[in-house]
């Protein structure tokens, strides 16, 4: 104790005897309390500066003293708020929670927020507080230095005394007090400031030329050394001048950020934060303090309020003569500040900007959001992009570019609690890599919780958040509880189905939601994650709706959602390739095992593909021509075939779909797996089936027992005589009721036609064939089909009608297309050619005759050629074609050709003798033109013809 009052006495002494030569050795000097501007002109040199010492030393000691009070302040409370039983909470305990420590009452109760703490003002607050804070800065201002105009203590040279100086500082250090006694009560339990928080606060709240306390003060005192000139023009500038000073302040009012700029001054003890304990370098801090003085918004300040003052203040000087308080005050000290403002600008924000990266990013980790909004605050990103280009780069792993500043900034603000009310109905943070700020992403969905918005569109696409962060920030969702819209993008993320498991359940919760959209595409989404999401659409039933799930394989569940969209249980338009295809026409009755359906585009096979496997069908018809297939997708549409093993009908048209033996081999494999069929449709025309596809499809046919109505469309297939006979040793195998075999005009060679010609007479094929040769062969009686069989080269038939019996008129019309049809596809050139297919009259008529004219041109091997037509109303046009065929046949050696009564005229006959004079390899020519309307000079030239023609043997009835 005696060394403490040793110790203070010490203090005193130094107080009172300000001239130190040495310790203990001091000049006792007088000095009067308030002097006016006469006495201090009175006064001795040293007694001048003995003034200046001591109450230089009592600022510093008052400084001293509300730096030193603030913190103890703020240090009781911190132990107050541990143990005092009356705040709410409840006794405390040290839990430890996102940083701080909390109640365990707190602990229990889920509704208090963790990782924020409501220790700061409302921004209408803070505004009101400061207004009074001007006004009673001013007020004490003007009155202190009106009192020392009107007293005579107002000086050019000293301006007022130094006790008024001390005075204002002194309220000044009471106000941050009375701040220190409001955050002392505010401070929530278990939190803390720094030791140094206070002190930091007095500084731009006390200092001189920092705060805009001591700004008012010159301001005021030059305000009243100009009212107290002699000028007219001088006083009237000293009104000016408070007007000005006042209009400043107001100005202030109408942003915010010079409102900002104001509150960090009067109200700087209001805007301390809880501390979290971490480290930060001292140098860092005045780094900071200084940024502050040189940011954009500080200048502006500057140059607002001290360059109207310092044109005043030159006048001032022009007028009444040289001023020491005017010329530092008003001059000096503002140029100073606004050059060092735009000298040191660029310099000193390069060097805090790390700092600010980091230690943001670092307190938003440790859930301590209080004391990130204080450097968020100090930073002033908003107003210096700059800054924060360089910053951003810390405070985010992902390089972000410069055009998405605003969308990171809003995104902070937002987490930070700063932003006013986060309103926006749309947000676009795409691409932030918010994978790695999970803390973030927690802090901005809280804050966008408390929210009473009604519309939302959130873009998060294409940041890998996972399941941990929907668990972070899905819960958000279920706050809006006004939410009506929702637009959510989170396309290119890795939610997979533990994701949109909570991302639904945070959904379900939303009873007001009327219209949702949500794209959920590359997120590997599958089968459970669609189910929870349409559990809560049936939750919430929205009116309207937006399900966007990409390609992802999300198995039946698409099938459960597209039954879901298409009876109306839920109003949503979902793009899913297999979901999009069950809502198609085609599958209205695919409920009811019934599937028909048509594709236009190669694309939607694979959709279709994964649809299949998923539905329980019986009846399946799928249109499929000319997609241009391949090997690929036959083997793609063969595995979901396969998979539907209770199909009972399928019906497959792939024409001209550029099918492979492989392609073919394998759809016929899967086809062969489904045992219950019993109706096979396949149209396989214009595909390279080959003889291989045709043995596979022939295996797949004979293995399905149940088969009853088969049809196959193999034109164009480049089918042959093995594949042929394949197929038909397996329709023999089932022997189905009912069979189409369409073959086109494939060569199945000579077994093949007569081994099928011989089925389809035996009944052991029942149905129809398709096929030129086998449609011939099969109407032919079995004695002729021996022959021909035995000698394919020669072919006899007899299809006339002289004896005018309904039965060979009924074999005429069945026989001719088929004869005329074969004669180009016979498995052997003819030699020998006898038809008699004369007395048919119109029946037969000019068409026939190009019908037969067409088949006869094709057997150009042909030797001998005899045709009856008697009476078949030919006509000209019909004998036309006849010698046009004829004309082919250059092999011809023996032609007898009737076409008696046939309606012939000149031109007709005139045809047909031309075409004989071609034919120069002919021997024997026998023709009959009897009873057709030739003229008498006709004949007579006919005849002439007839007789020059080098033939051996020849004759014509005329």
């Amino acid at each position: 104790m005696k060394l403490l009052f040793i110790a203070l006495m010490e203090v005193v002494e130094c107080l009172l005897f300000p001239d130190i030569t040495g310790w203990n050795n001091f000049t006792l000097v007088e000095e009067p309390f308030l002097p006016t501007v006469k006495e201090l002109d009175d006064m001795e040199e040293p007694e001048t500066t003995a003034r200046w010492h001591v109450w230089t030393l009592i600022m510093l000691g008052i400084a001293f003293l509300v730096a030193v009070t603030g913190t103890l302040i703020l240090k009781c409370a911190e132990r107050g708020t541990q143990t005092d039983p009356a705040r709410p909470g409840g006794d405390y305990a040290t839990v430890k929670v996102a940083s701080r420590m909390v109640s365990r009452a707190e602990e229990q109760d889920n509704t208090i927020e963790r990782s924020t703490v409501a220790v700061s003002f409302k921004p209408r607050t803070l505004k009101v507080l400061l207004a009074i804070s001007l006004t009673i800065t001013f007020s004490s201002c003007f009155a202190a230095l009106a009192w020392s105009s009107r007293t005579g203590r107002l000086s050019k040279d000293y301006g007022a005394d130094w006790e008024v100086y001390a005075g204002l500082l002194a309220s000044s250090g009471l106000a941050l007090v009375l701040q220190a006694l409001i955050m002392a009560r505010r401070l929530p339990p278990g939190e803390k400031f720094g030791i140094t928080a206070f002190a930091q606060a007095c500084i731009t709240g006390m200092a001189p030329v920092l705060s805009d306390q001591y700004d008012t003060m010159k301001d005021v005192m030059f305000a009243f050394l100009c009212m107290e000139s002699e000028h007219v023009e001088i006083q009237a500038m000293g009104v000016f001048s408070l007007l000005w000073l006042v209009g400043v302040h107001v100005v202030c009012f109408a942003y915010e950020d010079t409102t900002a700029e104001l509150l960090t001054s009067h109200l700087s003890v209001l805007l301390l934060t809880p501390d979290t304990g971490a480290d930060v370098a001292f140098r860092d801090e005045l780094r900071v303090l200084l940024y502050k003085q040189l940011t954009p918004t500080k200048r502006f300040l500057l140059l607002l309020e001290n360059v109207p003052q310092a044109i005043c203040a030159i006048i001032f000087l022009r007028y009444e003569g040289g001023s020491v308080v005017v010329t530092v005050l008003s001059l000096a000290i503002p140029a100073l500040q606004i050059g060092l403002a735009f000298l040191l600008y660029s310099t000193v924000r390069a060097q805090v900007a790390p700092y600010f990266g980091r230690r943001l990013r670092a307190l938003v980790r440790a859930g301590d959001k209080l004391l990130a909004q204080r450097l968020w605050r100090e930073a002033d990103f908003e107003s210096d992009k700059g800054l924060f280009r360089q910053a951003v780069a810390l405070m985010h792993s992902k390089d972000i570019g410069s055009h998405r500043d605003d969308d990171v900034i809003s995104l902070w603000k937002v987490a930070l609690g700063m932003h006013h009310g986060p309103s926006e109905e749309q947000w676009n943070l795409s691409d932030l890599g918010l994978k790695d700020e999970l803390p973030l992403v927690e802090a901005f969905f809280a804050e966008l919780a408390t929210a009473e918005c009604q519309k939302l569109d959130m873009d998060l696409s294409h940041n890998e958040l996972g399941a941990e962060g929907a668990r972070s920030w899905a819960g958000a969702f279920g706050g809006l509880v006004e939410l009506h819209k929702l637009t959510l993008n989170l396309k290119g993320n890795s939610l997979r189905d533990a994701g949109t498991r909570t991302l639904a359940t945070a959904f379900s919760s939303s009873s007001q939601l009327q219209d949702l959209s949500l794209n959920l595409e590359m997120n590997d989404l599958g089968e459970e994650g669609v189910l929870s999401l349409l559990e809560a659409l049936r939750a919430t039933r929205p009116a309207a709706g937006q399900l966007d799930l990409g390609d992802c394989d999300i198995g039946k569940s698409a099938v459960t959602l597209a039954r879901a969209v298409r009876s109306g249980e839920v109003s949503c338009r979902v793009t899913h390739p297999v979901v999009e295809m069950l809502l198609r026409e085609g599958f209205k009755d695919e409920e009811a095992g019934k599937l028909e359906l048509g594709l236009s585009s190669k694309e939607d096979l694979g959709p279709l593909c994964q649809a299949l496997p998923h539905l329980r069908l019986r009846e399946v018809k799928l249109h499929l021509a000319d997609l241009g297939l391949g090997d690929a997708g036959a083997k793609t549409l063969a595995a979901a075939v396969s998979s539907v093993t209770k199909m009972e009908e399928v019906s497959l048209n792939l024409e001209m779909c550029d099918l492979g033996a492989e392609g073919a081999g394998a759809l016929a494999s899967s086809i062969g797996m489904l045992e219950k069929m019993q109706k096979l449709s396949l149209n396989l025309k214009g595909n390279k089936l080959c003889d291989a596809g045709a043995k596979t499809l022939a295996a797949a046919v004979s293995s399905v027992t149940k088969m009853e109505e088969v049809s196959l469309n193999l034109e164009m297939c480049d089918l042959g005589e093995e594949g042929l006979l394949s197929l038909l040793e397996a329709l023999r195998a089932t022997s189905p009721a009912s069979t189409q075999l369409d073959l086109g005009e494939s060569d199945i060679g000579k077994k093949g036609v007569f081994a099928l010609a011989r089925a389809l007479r035996s009944g052991e094929v029942k149905g129809r064939v398709t096929h030129p040769v086998v449609e011939f062969l099969a109407e032919l009686e079995d004695e002729q089909l021996k022959e021909l069989e035995e000698a394919p080269q020669k072919l006899k038939l007899d299809l006339s009608a002289a004896g005018g019996r309904e039965a060979e008129a009924e074999r005429f019309r069945r026989l001719l297309g088929p004869l005329c049809r074969a004669l180009p596809k016979l498995p052997e050139p003819l030699r020998e050619l006898w038809l008699d297919l004369g007395f048919h009259g119109d029946a037969f008529g000019a068409a026939g005759a190009r019908a037969l004219a067409a088949g006869l041109r094709h057997q150009k091997e042909l030797q001998d050629l005899r045709l009856g037509l008697f009476g078949n109303s030919v006509g000209d046009q019909g004998t036309e074609a006849l010698a046009s065929a004829l004309r082919e046949l250059t092999q011809l050696k023996k032609l007898v050709l009737r076409l008696d009564a046939n309606n012939i005229g000149d031109a007709g006959a005139t045809a047909l003798l031309e075409s004989f004079s071609e034919l120069r390899q002919l021997k024997d020519l026998e023709v009959g033109l009897v009873s057709n309307e030739l003229s008498q000079e006709e004949k007579q030239k006919l005849r002439a013809a007839f007789d020059s023609l080098p033939v051996a043997e020849k004759e014509i009835e005329l």
